[in-house]
């Protein structure tokens, strides 16, 4: 027994260990670069980069018996990123067996920036660390336990005592030459630090000036990566590239007739290469390109004249854009243009938008119609260039940016625009301007969240370009007579259009509609020109030019400057008179606009200046719960240190947590939680908790992390009488349901209000995959309760036909079971006009003329619904025409109430009586005269229907007529009785 004891006190201090080590790394969580890794790995052929073991500098190097630094400097495409995944590679697996060994690694990246800050970079190796311990040392808990941010946690001292765990810790930085300049020399000395942090650090760069200085001394052996180090590696790349190019049945393909060709092209482009894989990959998609004439004489001709470097190779490509003439060069030169200058990287749809803007005066009327509709056009036109990634487009390398940057682009003179800065962001200011003026100008702001919905799915750049027009306005530095001519037209814009343009930069993506309702909600009525000028980025840049002297400063100054980020422009607000606190028309306070644009400075200005932290208002309810839901973690650190209140606020969500797991926004709940945030807290009825809203969104990583607290309710109901497990089922989430059933343990067949169960749930929004997921996991699909009573009912509602045909194949699923809003599965289905599905389930045996539900038949339930083809399948079937029941009382009633003509007449033809008494109206004479439809209570009249004929809402058809004001047909009533 003493054992036993002693080893379930081992036990519970192992877990505890363990869950205090995955709280502070979540706490921690920073820049990752796992992903990178794995995908730079999976890409490498087997044998490549084993070059490098062979050489000894870097065997010295490893064996930790020479200088601490290796540096591995070589030209651009030159596969340094690959090389340094197999370094990392390489030392895991020498070094498994060994005493306590670390392999920490950065991939920089110009295009992706996940590095802002030397803090940042130290964070991410404390992390990787941290995975490799067993136990987080003391004195760092000691620093989460004071609620500091992370990055008080980034320090060299810090990194170096980590560092002292391990036997060995290696550092692998790859393309050092793409770390931002503004704390590149940071990094060196990070770096170059190796007595006070005994790191051995492999390095891959190009020999840039900076790095090539500060790596001449005794701490880095250099290592130059020459074409003749990676022939082989060339070589099977080659060979591999070809023969995968050959066999694809889709996509870019290599045709070619002479297979004897095949060893040609693999030889010559190894020997051509000069080592740079990415020179490879440009001939083959050249290559590929001719060989769709399935000439090969063509292919053998391009393989005599194949250009030397990626210089040349760029030339060539900029050349035959050139011969492509006014359309493809055209569009490959505005594409260029947004994706080189771009202040974020442009989505899909937002490029395919983007190159059918008006850039004014730059083009030439007949190279404006560009209706692009397959991206593959661009890149296509853009000699392949660009590339997707993920969502995104960017070129297939940063030197593709440095080659059109650089003074030495000798292609076709076209391109001369993408070399001058100044003038492609006077390009790019005008395109915005003009899409917004002619989008914007016979718009109002939206008060509809679907109509906004809708105009941003028509018009994707909308957005973009409402939030970038002043970044690009601001490169433009100097303003030429069209651009200061567009700014005036700009400026002189009616005061909805204004107020259109606030809006829209109010948006972030992902859109959602929570966001979409905030943006419907932050509609300012009185925004003028200045009120844009004081709340973007043309403050700084416009705000002294004669050309804004004459703009009206906006109502709310401080709000809009607070919204804009201008800490300067807030203080001399304040120092003049303005409240630090007054809300403004949307009832928001300057505290609040800082909070939900991040900007931290701002934030902590107006507190010094006595803003109220706590203060109400807006749509996410105060300043905390902004800041919670968009993610900003320094200002939500800011307000938790200065004791902003965590719950209470109103608004979109009951406390900061909630705004937090809405959002998606891990490293926030943390924070929140560690604050003492109350993990079931939903406070008002238009929130939910916190599990719920990061189930509804599909946030894993919340979801982890709530349900890590102890005390959180697994099966509460939320909003709208739904489980945590029906939010994401509903909204299909499957990836969830490991972590909520397999590891919480949630009873999976749970009934709750609204949806019933997570199946019921998953089947009325027509998830097939999810309910696939819960009927393998044990679901019962014989479960009754909540909104739909059963889940055929569910599906049938929900419209897939997949989910109902596997109901029904189930054999023991009732068809005909009275139960829930629309009494029956049939019912359900003729409500919404499933055709199909209505068919599946009269094949099913359901019969149509059983009651129940709020529409009492089937058959009312069509009418009701103007379902015509439905009415039609159902009459079909021996539905009753003048059965009575539900809340129209009769099918013809449901009809004329939703001034349905085409079902009214239809119904009368196969029999209805208008004579028959029941439901809401009484008949359905009173139902057509209180919608005041002439056409139908004529239509009624001339069938019998008696215009005295009492029951009902209104007691007679007159009265009904009376007290909706239809006078017309009032008196077409009177004058029936009369006639009568």
């Amino acid at each position: 027994m003493v054992e036993k004891l002693a080893q379930h006190d081992l036990d519970v201090a192992a877990r505890i260990k363990e869950e205090r080590r995955e709280a502070f790394l979540t706490w921690l969580a920073g820049a990752e670069f796992e992903g990178k890794h794995l995908e730079i790995n999976a890409k490498t052929y087997p044998g490549t980069c084993s070059w490098i073991q062979q050489r000894l500098e870097f065997d010295i190097w490893l064996q930790n018996s020479g200088r601490p630094v290796l540096w591995c400097e070589g030209k651009p495409g030159i596969g340094k990123s690959v090389l340094a995944s197999n370094v990392i590679e390489f030392i895991k697996a020498k070094f498994a067996m060994a005493q306590p060994t670390a392999v920490t690694y950065v991939y920089y990246d110009q295009q992706e920036a996940k590095l802002t800050s030397i803090s940042e970079l130290i964070r991410s190796l404390i992390q990787q660390l941290c995975y490799q311990i067993d136990e987080i040392p003391e004195s760092l808990l000691q620093l989460k336990r004071s609620c500091q941010s992370p990055l008080a946690i980034a320090t060299p001292s810090n990194l170096a005592r980590l560092v002292q765990s391990f036997h060995r810790t290696f550092l692998v930085v790859d393309a050092l030459d793409e770390c931002q300049s503004d704390h590149r020399h940071q990094v060196i000395q990070l770096i170059l630090g190796c007595e006070n942090i005994p790191f051995n650090v492999f390095v891959t760069s190009r020999r840039d000036s900076d790095i090539l200085d500060s790596f001449t001394c005794p701490n880095v052996t250099v290592l130059n990566m020459t074409a003749f180090d990676v022939a082989d590696d060339i070589h099977h790349f080659v060979t591999g590239q070809v023969k995968s190019l050959r066999k694809r049945g889709h996509g870019r393909r290599l045709y070619l007739q002479d297979d004897a060709l095949e060893q040609t092209i693999i030889t010559e482009l190894t020997e051509g290469s000069d080592g740079m894989f990415l020179w490879v990959d440009l001939q083959l998609i050249n290559l590929c390109r001719i060989s769709k004439s399935k000439q090969d004489e063509l292919v053998r001709d391009t393989l005599t004249s194949l250009p030397q470097g990626l210089e040349k190779t760029y030339d060539q490509i900029l050349k035959q854009i050139e011969d492509n003439g006014g359309y493809m060069r055209t569009l490959a030169e505005r594409s260029f243009m947004w994706v080189l200058y771009a202040d974020r990287p442009l989505r899909k749809v937002e490029l395919q938008q983007a190159v059918k803007t008006n850039p004014g005066p730059f083009l030439q009327a007949d190279q404006l119609d560009l209706d692009i509709s397959s991206l593959e056009v661009i890149f296509d036109a853009c000699g392949s260039l660009l590339i997707e990634a993920g969502d995104f487009i960017r070129p297939i390398h940063f030197s593709v940016k440095e080659y059109f940057l650089s003074d030495g682009v000798t292609g076709p003179n076209m391109f001369s625009l993408l070399r001058d800065p100044t003038l492609v962001s006077e390009v790019l200011a005008l395109s915005c301007l003009n899409h917004l003026m002619e989008l914007l100008q016979p718009q109002s702001s939206w008060k509809n969240i679907y109509d906004l919905q809708d105009f941003i799915r028509a018009h994707p750049l909308v957005v973009h370009a409402s939030q970038v027009f002043d970044h690009h306005v601001a490169g433009a530095t100097h303003m030429s007579t069209t651009l200061r001519a567009s700014l005036q037209s700009f400026f002189d814009q009616r005061q909805e259009f204004h107020a259109a343009i606030l809006q829209l930069r109010t948006i972030v993506y992902p859109v959602t509609l929570n966001d979409l309702l905030f943006s419907t909600q932050s509609v300012l009525s009185d925004a003028n020109a200045g009120t844009v000028l004081y709340s973007t980025r043309l403050y700084d840049t416009l705000g002294q030019h004669p050309l804004c002297q004459d703009l009206q400063p906006p109502k709310y100054m401080l709000h809009q400057a607070a919204a804009g980020g201008h800490a300067l422009l807030c203080i001399r607000c304040i120092e003049n008179g303005e409240d630090v606190n007054q809300p403004d028309g949307n009832g928001t306070s300057p505290i609040y606009h800082a909070c939900l644009g991040g900007h931290e400075q701002v934030v902590s200005t107006l507190i010094d200046y006595q803003a109220n932290i706590d203060i109400k208002g807006g749509h996410y309810g105060c300043p905390l719960q902004a800041a919670a839901y968009r993610g900003h973690m320094r200002v939500i650190e800011i307000l938790i240190h200065r004791g902003a209140d965590l719950i209470g606020h109103g608004g979109a969500f009951s406390s900061a947590l909630a705004a937090a797991a809405a959002g998606g926004h891990e490293q926030a709940a943390y924070v929140l939680l560690m604050a003492g945030a109350d993990v079931n807290y939903q406070g008002n009825k238009n929130s939910d908790r916190p599990l719920h809203l990061a189930c509804a969104g599909g946030h894993k990583a919340v979801v982890k992390l709530i349900l890590k607290q102890a005390n959180v309710e697994i099966h509460a109901v939320g909003r709208a009488g739904g489980t945590a497990l029906a939010k994401a089922a509903a909204n299909g989430h499957k990836h969830l349901f490991p972590l909520l059933i397999d590891a919480a343990g949630v009873d999976i067949d749970l009934v709750s209000k609204h949806y019933g169960t997570a199946l019921q749930a998953a089947a009325a929004e027509g998830h097939y995959d999810v309910f696939r997921d819960l009927i393998d996991r044990g679901a019962d699909a014989l479960v009754q309760g909540g909104r739909f009573g059963t889940c055929i009912q569910a599906a049938s509602a929900g419209g897939n036909a997949e989910i109902v045909k596997m109901l029904l194949d189930q054999k023991n699923v009732p068809v005909n079971v009275v139960d829930g809003h629309y009494g029956t599965a049939l019912q359900a289905a003729s409500a919404l006009g499933h055709l199909k599905i209505m068919k599946m389930l009269l094949d099913a045996s359901a019969k149509v003329n059983i009651q129940g539900g709020h529409h009492g038949t089937s058959l009312q339930a069509a009418a009701c619904w103007n379902h015509k083809e439905a009415v039609v399948m159902l009459l079909e079937h021996g539905a009753k025409v003048n059965a009575s029941a539900g809340y129209h009382g009769t099918a013809l009633q449901a009809a004329c109430a939703g001034t349905h003509r085409d079902v009214v007449q239809l119904l009368l033809s196969r029999g209805a009586d208008p004579r028959l008494e029941a439901g809401y109206y009484g008949t359905p004479l009173q139902a057509a005269a209180a919608k005041g439809d002439v056409e139908t209570v004529q239509s009624l009249l001339g069938r019998g229907a008696d215009a005295k004929q009492g029951g009902g809402k209104y007691r007679d058809a007159v009265h009904a007529a009376t007290a909706k004001g239809h006078l017309d047909v009032v008196e077409i009533l009177l004058e029936s009785q009369v006639l009568n």
